[in-house]
């Protein structure tokens, strides 16, 4: 398993513009990804991670809270860049459906919200809207 300082140094210096969680399904293995994913993407980059609602691996829901309690323990000092105190963006949900949940960093989450919620973003070949209320 690579951390996020060593998949960056993998793909050129490159942070990822989607980083998708579809693992193992153990919450160690994704909470383990959470923090390599929230180290890895980019300003403005999606953390997805599949199968949080699926019954069969409760193993992904409960590697993401605990991701997101250690999170906020190192979060008590942040930066005004949103960053924790090992300079890692924090990251927060913007989307639930579909048995995914998305993420991104916490300064653009908003922006992310209110382009679901303006009903024009399509998903898949244009026969079912995001509609949110």
């Amino acid at each position: 398993t690579l951390d996020a300082a060593q998949m960056v140094a993998e793909s050129g210096g490159v942070h990822p513009r989607i980083f998708s969680i579809d693992g193992s399904h153990t919450a160690e293995h994704t909470e383990a990804d959470m923090h390599t994913a929230a180290g890895t993407i980019c300003e403005g980059g999606v953390v997805m991670v599949d199968d949080y609602f699926a019954e069969g691996w409760p193993g992904v829901s409960e590697g993401v809270h605990t991701f997101m309690l250690t999170q906020s323990a190192t979060n008590s000092v942040r930066s005004a860049s949103g960053t924790t105190a090992s300079g890692t963006p924090r990251i927060v949900p913007f989307f639930v459906g579909f048995n995914k949940v998305l993420f991104t960093g916490e300064e653009f989450s908003g922006t992310y919200q209110d382009a679901l919620m303006s009903n024009q973003h399509l998903i898949g070949d244009g026969t079912m809207k995001v509609k949110m209320q």
